[in-house]
């Protein structure tokens, strides 16, 4: 018994760390509907090389762009520029006011249940639109970096609105309409709001 929890352990390790030690998957899987525009979001996946600080290099499997595909004239528009050498790490929207349980329901697509666990002030809210706004998060494995983006729902006016390390904590403050990013240094707290 002992034995297979200790094989368990290493597979889950190795699967948790098989990416280069970040934690996390290198797929965010998109496939997704926004109902008020009828658009579809649907995740394009790719390989991206990297050489390590030994001079190695490894070949990622990533999602690599999110496109847009807009029901109603049959165009799609991808959301980012060819050249960006980063992985899409997840992807929000809010999608629809919920008046029985009086929150903002935000997409499931390219997020994972405990994913959602990082929306706060998301109860007893009056109702209101969801906001017309694609938050991306990326990963770069040259600078070990993340970086939140910003774009219309149509994926348009992408914009890098803030970078962060992987000792950084967000949050999405639905009440205040804020994306808060928190990184205990010390016995002290850097907080940045990022109103969306």
């Amino acid at each position: 018994m002992k034995s297979k929890l200790t094989f368990l352990f290493i597979l889950f390790s190795y699967l948790l760390y098989a990416d280069g030690g970040d934690g996390y998957g290198t797929k965010c899987n998109v496939n997704d509907m926004e109902i008020n525009y009828n658009l579809f979001y649907s995740s394009i996946n790719g390989e991206l090389k990297v050489i390590n600080n030994k001079g190695k290099e490894k070949v990622y499997e990533i999602t690599s762009n999110i496109a847009v595909y807009n029901i109603e004239s049959k165009q799609i528009k991808y959301i980012f520029p060819d050249t960006l050498n980063e992985r899409i790490y997840k992807f929000y929207y809010e999608s629809y006011y919920d008046s029985l349980k009086k929150q903002i329901v935000y997409n499931r697509s390219g997020n994972s249940y405990y994913e959602m666990n990082n929306l706060i002030g998301n109860y007893n809210l009056l109702q209101r639109q969801p906001f017309d706004k694609l938050f991306i998060i990326t990963y770069s494995y040259e600078t070990k970096m993340y970086s939140l983006w910003t774009a219309t729902k149509f994926g348009e006016e992408l914009k890098r609105v803030f970078q962060f390390d992987k000792e950084t904590e967000y949050y999405f403050d639905v009440k205040n309409m804020e994306v808060r990013f928190i990184k205990q240094i010390n016995n002290e707290l850097e907080i940045s709001d990022i109103k969306y």
